[in-house]
């Protein structure tokens, strides 16, 4: 699982920073500021970031897990009035569908 978490500035509440890390290798963050790369930190250099437009003192806003994104493929539209038993069975694909989302 992935995790995000947003840094802003104490100093001019700015978004100074957006940390992301893999819950199985914690040590390594990858650190994206504004305007700048993304950067490979440990964890114990990624608590130290400073603003980069004041130099001020970051806190984390908030830490979110990241979703990866799932992929649907859509079948063409039949020809026709569909048949019951292909109507079921869509159906019960969207109930199993919506059940993995939520």
């Amino acid at each position: 699982m992935r995790y995000r978490a947003e840094l802003n500035c104490y100093l001019c509440s700015r978004g100074a920073a957006t940390l992301e890390w893999d819950e199985a290798h914690a040590d390594a963050v990858a650190v994206s500021r504004p305007g700048q790369s993304i950067v490979e930190m440990t964890a114990r250099a990624a608590r130290k970031v400073r603003c980069a437009r004041c130099g001020g003192p970051t806190y984390i806003e908030e830490i979110e897990r990241v979703r990866p994104p799932q992929v649907v493929v859509i079948e063409p539209a039949r020809r026709g009035r569909p048949r019951k038993e292909d109507k079921e069975r869509e159906l019960a694909l969207e109930r199993d569908q919506l059940a993995r989302i939520a």
